[in-house]
């Protein structure tokens, strides 16, 4: 099953980079502007946010299945790229890959939190981390040597192959294909909304959010605009900054185990709040970087330590949830850090343009991010005062 569910997230993350992987082909074979290239990155992530959080509800009602239907709406969503649509097609079709790539996270969630036992539940989590940065890599050292042997079209036609590997893989397990009655779990007497009201009534629920929405906004502004900053500040070469920020990915194959590991040893909440101050604390050392060698480091060490935060971040849910309705939640939490993360990008290109400089635009989404130490500090507080007698018990703290 954690196999199975790796790939899955492995499949989406290699179609998710397909476009900045692919950016120079589309501007140059296919005649895009910058802006219009842009639009296609963020249409990807408008819809996936959204797209988790919608979708969060039909996994309680018809099973594991919706990881199948999301990876089969990616793949079908690579073929106007495969054979050369106009723009309007591939904003479309960038726009229905979010939606299909955003249903796979809380099926996958759903899947983890009914079958897996709770000892496994955090191995779980954690190889399923470990496929988004295998994706993540693949697209920048693969994918992308593919799209300058075969084109546009040879790098989607090997996207969209991955993708349907990946959900017939998926569709092989009976797990997957069993419906909400054949699982070990009575079904949860709540309608969509009303458990979406249920989950955010708990203050735990909330505080994750804040924990997700501080380290998804870092990630996506470091990824966007790190390269930028390498070649300015740095005079690094367009190579030399691309390796530089595929450190980001190689960092997030060590973090993800690494956490696993701690976690027997620190505790969920511990160790959450271990990878956050460094996640801080690495931000701020890009910040103040003052050679290439400095920003690769200092890269490198914030993909460790924001994917070392993923495993105990999700791990936690069950804690605060009901198990039916933990891949729900997992969806949500996820789809409002995106969703959170979608301005983060702009704002940094608006800090540029008034003339404030990468310096002040990494300080204060890094400062940003120290909202997610406060609310894990504020979880620790209540697991210690007893409101959370669950963790005490376990001994997550």
């Amino acid at each position: 099953m954690s196999l199975v569910l790796m790939l899955s997230f492995f499949a989406v993350a290699v179609m998710q980079m397909a476009v900045p992987v692919t950016a120079s082909l589309l501007r140059d074979v296919n005649g895009l502007t910058a802006g219009q290239v842009g639009l296609l990155m963020s249409a990807y992530l408008l819809s996936y946010g959204p797209g988790q959080m919608l979708s969060g509800w039909l996994p309680v009602r018809v099973g594991g299945r919706v990881v199948v239907w999301g990876l089969l709406i990616v793949a079908a969503a690579a073929v106007p790229f495969i054979l050369g649509w106009p723009f309007g097609a591939l904003l479309g079709a960038r726009f229905l890959q979010g939606i299909g790539a955003g249903a796979t996270f809380p099926a996958a969630g759903y899947l983890m939190n009914v079958y897996l036992p709770p000892e496994k539940l955090s191995r779980g989590w954690s190889s399923y981390a470990a496929g988004a940065a295998m994706g993540n890599l693949f697209a920048l050292l693969g994918l992308a040597r593919v799209g300058q042997l075969g084109g546009l079209a040879g790098a989607f036609l090997v996207g969209g192959g991955v993708v349907l590997l990946s959900a017939a893989a998926a569709w092989a397990q009976p797990a997957v294909r069993a419906r909400p009655n054949d699982s070990p779990h009575e079904e949860l007497p709540l309608g969509m909304w009303a458990a979406v009201r249920f989950l955010f009534a708990k203050p735990e629920v909330r505080l994750l959010a804040v924990v997700n929405i501080s380290v998804v906004t870092l990630s996506v502004v470091t990824l966007t605009w790190t390269a930028e900053f390498l070649r300015e500040y740095h005079g690094a070469s367009v190579a030399l900054a691309t390796a530089i920020t595929a450190g980001y990915a190689a960092a997030q194959l060590i973090g993800a185990p690494t956490s696993a590991l701690l976690l027997r040893r620190l505790g969920r909440l511990t160790l959450l709040l271990v990878m956050l101050i460094g996640m801080v604390l690495a931000g701020t050392a890009l910040a103040l970087s003052r050679s290439s060698v400095g920003a690769f480091v200092s890269v490198f060490l914030m993909g460790f330590f924001m994917l070392g935060s993923f495993t105990p971040s999700f791990a936690l849910i069950p804690e605060y949830v009901p198990a039916r309705l933990a891949g729900m939640a997992s969806g949500v939490l996820n789809g409002i850090a995106f969703v959170g993360a979608l301005a983060g990008p702009w704002v940094f290109g608006l800090i540029l343009d008034v003339g404030w400089g990468y310096r002040v635009g990494y300080g204060a989404f890094t400062l940003l991010s120290g909202s997610g130490v406060l609310a894990v500090l504020s979880l620790v507080r209540r697991a210690r005062h007893g409101t959370i007698p669950a963790l005490q018990e376990q001994g997550t703290v």
